[in-house]
C-alpha cells in the first residue's frame, strides 16, 4: 500500500496535478474514516485543481503580457467622476448579455479631467 501511495504522489508529480498532491492527504484519511467515499473525495479535489491550473494560466499570460502588477477591480482608483457601482457592475459582464456597449469618454488617467461613464 505504502509503495503504491509513493507511486500515487509521484504520478501525479508528472501529472502536474501539484494542488491535488498538496491536497490528497487529508481526502485520503476522510475516505479511510468513512467520512466520505474515495469517488466523492477525488471529486472534491478535482475543483481545487481546475482553479489552480486557471489561476497559474492567468499568471502566466500576464507575465507573458509583461504587465507589472495585477490590479483587481477592488485596487480600482476611483475618482469622483465615477460612479463606483456602475464601474464595479462591468465586473460582471452584463452588457454582453443585452449586446450593450460601453463607453469612457473623456481623457482616463490624466488628472483633473472629466471622464462621462455611458451605457449604449
Amino acid at each position: 500500500m505504502e509503495k503504491n501511495y509513493n507511486k500515487l504522489i509521484n504520478n501525479l508529480d508528472k501529472l502536474n496535478l501539484i494542488t491535488m498532491k498538496n491536497y490528497i492527504n487529508p481526502y485520503i484519511d476522510l475516505s479511510n474514516n468513512n467520512k466520505t467515499s474515495l469517488i466523492d473525495a477525488l471529486y472534491n479535489l478535482t475543483p481545487l485543481e481546475i482553479n489552480a491550473k486557471k489561476e497559474r494560466s492567468d499568471r502566466a499570460v500576464i507575465t507573458t503580457a509583461h504587465f507589472p502588477y495585477i490590479k483587481k477591480f477592488e485596487d480600482f482608483d476611483f475618482q469622483p467622476e465615477f460612479n463606483k457601482a456602475e464601474v464595479l457592475d462591468l465586473r460582471y459582464l452584463r452588457f454582453f448579455d443585452d449586446f450593450s456597449k460601453v463607453l469612457f469618454v473623456g481623457m482616463l488617467g490624466v488628472e483633473n479631467s472629466s471622464c462621462d461613464f455611458n451605457w449604449y
